[in-house]
C-alpha cells in the first residue's frame, strides 16, 4: 500500500501536485484504508471477481488495495494528470480488464451517474468504495442508494455530510439527503478522521461511513 512518501514521489515523477479545486486530499493512514476495504468485504460480501466502483482514485492507493483482493474495479477520475499516473502505474490490471479507468466527471447530473460509468457497470451488482471527492459526495451517495444493484457504500466523506445522513427528524441537519439515503439504506459511522489522516491536511474533519441496503 502506498505510503505518504510513495504518493509524493509518484506525483513528482508525473509533474503533478494536489489540486485544491478538485478536493484532492489523499488519505495516508494505511490502517484506515484497510478498515474501509475490510468493511466493504464483510458487509457487501465481496469476493474475488466482485465489482466495485471507485470515484476519485487519485494515485490509486485504494485502487491497489481493492485489486489485491481480486475485485474488479471501475474507477472514475476527473483529473487527467491522475489518470495518466494510474494508467502508468496500473497498466497490467487495465490491460487484463481487472481495472476500468474512466476519465471525466462521474456525474451526468445530480440525479444520474455519467454515461461511461453506467455503461461500465452494466447490470452487474456493485459496491461503492471510495474516498469521495467532497463536491460529488452527496449526489453520488443518493444515486447509489436508490440503485438496486448497489450492494453497499463504504466511503470517506466530510463529517458534516455524515451528520446529515444520520440526522433525526426535526433537527437542523435533517434534509433531502437524509430522506433520500435513509429510504434505502442504514447508515453507520465506521471512523472519524482528523485532518492529519490526509495529505495535504484539509480544514475539515472527515468520516468513514457504511451505507447498507435495507
Amino acid at each position: 500500500m502506498q505510503t505518504l512518501s510513495d504518493i509524493k514521489a509518484l506525483l513528482a515523477l508525473h509533474g503533478l501536485a494536489p489540486a485544491h479545486a478538485l478536493g484532492q486530499n489523499f488519505l495516508v493512514d494505511q490502517n484506515l484504508l484497510t478498515k474501509l476495504v475490510d468493511a466493504a468485504a464483510a458487509r457487501a460480501r465481496l469476493v474475488e471477481g466482485s465489482t466495485v466502483l471507485e470515484i476519485g482514485p487519485g494515485t490509486g492507493v485504494l485502487t491497489e488495495a481493492m485489486l489485491e483482493r481480486g475485485w474488479r474495479v471501475i474507477a472514475c477520475e476527473l483529473d487527467s494528470g491522475m489518470c495518466r499516473l494510474v494508467r502508468s502505474r496500473l497498466a497490467e490490471p487495465i490491460a487484463s480488464g481487472r481495472l476500468t479507468l474512466i476519465e471525466g466527471d462521474c456525474l451526468e447530473s445530480r440525479r444520474a451517474l455519467a454515461a461511461p460509468v453506467r455503461a461500465a457497470l452494466g447490470d452487474t451488482p456493485f459496491a461503492l468504495v471510495a474516498n469521495l471527492p467532497y463536491g460529488a459526495a452527496s449526489p453520488v451517495m443518493a444515486i447509489c442508494a436508490a440503485d438496486r444493484r448497489c450492494l453497499g457504500q463504504f466511503v470517506t466523506i466530510q463529517r458534516e455530510v455524515g451528520e446529515r445522513l444520520r440526522a433525526a427528524v426535526g433537527t437542523r441537519d435533517y434534509g433531502e439527503l437524509t430522506v433520500m439515503v435513509r429510504a434505502f439504506c442504514a447508515v453507520e459511522r465506521l471512523a472519524t478522521l482528523p485532518p492529519e489522516c490526509f495529505w495535504p491536511r484539509p480544514k475539515v474533519t472527515s468520516e468513514m461511513v457504511a451505507l447498507t441496503p435495507l
